[in-house]
């Protein structure tokens, strides 16, 4: 999942994009709400894949090449609720 701040504000929460949706969605579920299994247990920040396209650019080596960026592992039974 990429998370992080969004390039504007959205003008409703209808309108989130895909990660920011899930992780409100189970967010604003309440305490006792069942919350699903991560499908993909792994996060990143959109900066850091920002830069690593940056990177990519500048360097040569990495034409045709494949990356992977992660920033760490996460459970969704970690997310804090309001």
């Amino acid at each position: 999942m990429i998370y992080g701040p969004p390039i504007h504000s959205p003008p409703s929460l209808a309108e989130l994009n895909e990660s920011n949706s899930q992780l409100w969605k189970i967010i604003s579920s309440g305490k006792d709400a069942e919350v699903p299994d991560a499908h993909t247990p792994l996060y990143v920040d959109v900066r850091d894949i920002a830069m690593a396209h940056i990177l990519a650019l500048e360097n040569p080596k990495a034409e045709g090449q494949r990356y992977t960026v992660v920033g760490a592992q996460y459970s969704n039974q970690e997310v804090p609720f309001c």
